[in-house]
């Protein structure tokens, strides 16, 4: 009775978990194209995700784990590569056709890699070696560990949590502990490697929210104090006519000291304005040079990504 138990109970977690990790890209696919924008979205990780996923596919198959704990890297590995092809069009400016064709070859790629490694393993099995099984594990658990580093050096870069969907991270976490008590009601041999790969993930998200909370404060002063600035800059000679009395006495000296002035009345006429702007010397304005357009434009484009944080 313990054991059919503890079998209903791996299914029903692993059911859960497997539910969760085969759709917790999905919020951040979409966040992704709404903003069309993936600024602050770590595309190295994506990649070493869907990396991973072929492994724990593979190692996953060999173990006979349950079926819904077999079917999520599948999903896992298909959203990340869908995730990755996403930051090639609106980080690094690919085509639509280019980003498609990318994911189609990294699908055959992933599918005949992870056939290739179950078989090879059987193969091994059959011999009487499990190495090939454990690699599996064990490049799984360090793949899906380590693509959650370059996301925290995005962090570091942006000073904030940005560009990621906390629907995803929210997700993906409760996946990770439904997946683990799988595993620990399983009724045969207690997968370490496994567990370890699906605690590490959960830690790492769980710090990536601890930062969200600590950081974006703070950078979203940061950039309304940098919006008033901007606006303070754009601040220049404004000059408004209106049908009141004059209220200027020496408008020559306004013009010279680059001050606002208020005119007032048109019966003040207009000829002292052509001689103060004759007055006032023009300096020649210097044309940018090309790398300097180049330079100005990429941080023009930095700054708009910074702005577009969305508060989950």
């Amino acid at each position: 009775m313990t054991v059919i138990a503890n079998h209903v109970a791996e299914n029903v977690f692993g059911t859960l978990g497997a539910i969760c990790w085969s759709v917790q890209l999905l919020p951040q696919v979409w966040k992704s194209w709404r903003r069309k924008d993936t600024a602050g979205l770590s595309s190295a990780m994506l990649l070493i995700w869907f990396l991973g996923g072929i492994w724990l596919g593979a190692y996953c198959v060999l173990k006979d784990l349950a079926i819904p704990l077999i079917v999520q890297p599948q999903c896992f590995c298909a959203l990340s590569a869908i995730a990755y092809a996403q930051t090639l069009v609106y980080d690094k400016r690919k085509s639509t056709t280019y980003a498609v064709s990318v994911t189609a070859i990294a699908f055959l790629f992933a599918g005949g890699l992870e056939a290739a490694w179950i078989f090879g393993a059987r193969a091994a099995e059959a011999r009487g070696s499990n190495g090939v099984t454990t690699a599996a594990g064990v490049l799984s658990a360090v793949l899906i560990a380590a693509g959650l580093l370059p996301q925290l050096y995005e962090v570091y870069k942006y000073k904030a949590v940005i560009g990621v969907s906390l629907v995803f991270l929210g997700v993906d976490a409760i996946g990770g502990v439904f997946s683990t008590l799988s595993l620990v009601f399983s009724a045969g041999e207690f997968d370490t490697l496994a567990c370890c790969s699906y605690a590490i993930v959960v830690l790492f998200e769980l710090l990536i929210f601890a930062l969200y909370f600590l950081l974006n404060p703070s950078h979203l002063r940061r950039m309304e104090a940098r919006r008033l600035s901007d606006e303070e800059a754009l601040a220049g000679v404004t000059i408004n006519s209106t049908s009141a009395m004059s209220e200027i006495t020496k408008p020559e000296e306004g013009l010279k000291r680059g001050r606002s002035i208020t005119v007032r009345g048109p019966e003040m006429g207009m000829g002292w304005m052509d001689e103060a702007v004759s007055a006032v010397e023009v300096p020649e304005v210097k044309r940018p040079t090309s790398a300097e357009r180049r330079d100005e434009s990429a941080e023009r484009r930095r700054m708009n990504r910074l702005e577009k944080v969305e508060l989950q």
